[in-house]
């Protein structure tokens, strides 16, 4: 399962996640802008339906703000049957967060990408975090397990360890 969390607006986070081919063109996107709990339950509830299809989920970071305030079983239980999650405008500690309740919750081993400063306390958070260096620093790849330069390497990264 992939989860990008970006601080990057929806349809930013949409198209690079179609580029990058986590999302398929013949995939419901299911986007969840909220402004209130009440708002964020309806909203899981659609989703849980959609999930009967072929659905990836986009959410905000205040929306899953009020999802993890008020609904986090809910959500946790939803997101992680997702194929793909993306959390849109989401901040460096939202990144950390997620990233420790998936953890807790599936009781899995996580791997985070970052190529920023905003990334290193996802990156840390990670049972293995992979720092980018790149144009925004080397603040994420000092912070990181493993340090690549290109995104590109990553898989082969991957797939020696």
């Amino acid at each position: 399962k992939i989860w990008m969390l970006t601080g990057d607006k929806a349809e930013t986070a949409i198209s690079v996640g179609r580029s990058a081919g986590l999302i398929t063109y013949s995939q419901e996107v299911f986007t969840i802008l909220v402004t209130s709990h009440a708002e964020a339950a309806r909203e899981l509830d659609l989703f849980g339906i959609a999930l009967q299809r072929d659905a990836a989920l986009v959410i905000d970071g205040a929306s899953l703000q009020f999802c993890l305030n008020f609904h986090q079983d809910q959500f946790l239980e939803f997101s992680v049957r997702a194929d793909v999650v993306i959390v849109c405008r989401c901040s460096p500690t939202q990144k950390a967060a997620v990233v420790k309740l998936i953890q807790a919750y599936t009781n899995k081993r996580t791997c985070s990408v970052g190529d920023g400063g905003n990334d290193v306390s996802m990156i840390q958070a990670a049972n293995v975090g992979i720092g980018i260096v790149g144009l925004e620093g080397k603040q994420a790849s000092l912070a990181a397990d493993f340090s690549v330069e290109q995104f590109s390497y990553i898989l082969r990264l991957i797939l020696w360890r």
